[in-house]
């Protein structure tokens, strides 16, 4: 399933928002290298912490590819702090409070959990080169194996560039 509202070759939508660690990141200052953009519902739940977790595990690795990392979530500075303390994660944390950045991204949106219809967070991720444009995007991600799936996709990129 393709995301609703970006695909590959669009531009990633730009924004700054404020990391676990208060500093500010602007999307545009990362310009000249390949990031990984991933959206996720919450801090310190089963399914988030395995996903941040596999992103830190391979964080050296795409860091070698000329790669940053970043998580993106509804939830607060401070819980970011405590979700990135926890699990010792080296990436940013960034947070979204108005959902306004994941709205952009088309991961705010109507989803069915139970048969239940309402709207929420879609995990998403999103592969962006040196250029600012999306080079993959992944939707309704599913945690296990995703963070390889990214690794392997930027190598294939690099590989090409």
């Amino acid at each position: 399933m393709v995301n609703p509202n970006l695909s590959p070759g669009d531009r990633a939508p730009a924004f700054t928002l404020t990391a676990g660690d208060g500093a500010r990141f602007r999307l545009t200052e990362q310009r000249g290298r390949w990031g990984v953009i991933f959206f996720y519902p919450k801090d310190k739940t089963a399914n988030c912490s395995t996903g941040a977790r596999d992103f830190q595990e391979r964080l050296s690795a795409f860091e070698a590819l000329g790669a940053f990392v970043a998580g993106i979530s509804p939830d607060a500075p401070a819980s970011h702090a405590d979700f990135a303390a926890c699990e010792c994660l080296k990436f940013p944390l960034l947070a979204d409070p108005t959902l306004k950045i994941a709205g952009k991204y088309g991961v705010w949106r109507q989803k069915t959990n139970g048969g239940r219809d309402f709207v929420g967070l879609v995990r998403g991720t999103f592969l962006i080169d040196p250029s600012g444009r999306l080079a993959h995007v992944w939707d309704n991600v599913r945690v296990k194996g995703h963070a390889e799936k990214v690794l392997t996709a930027l190598r294939a990129e690099v590989e090409v560039s």
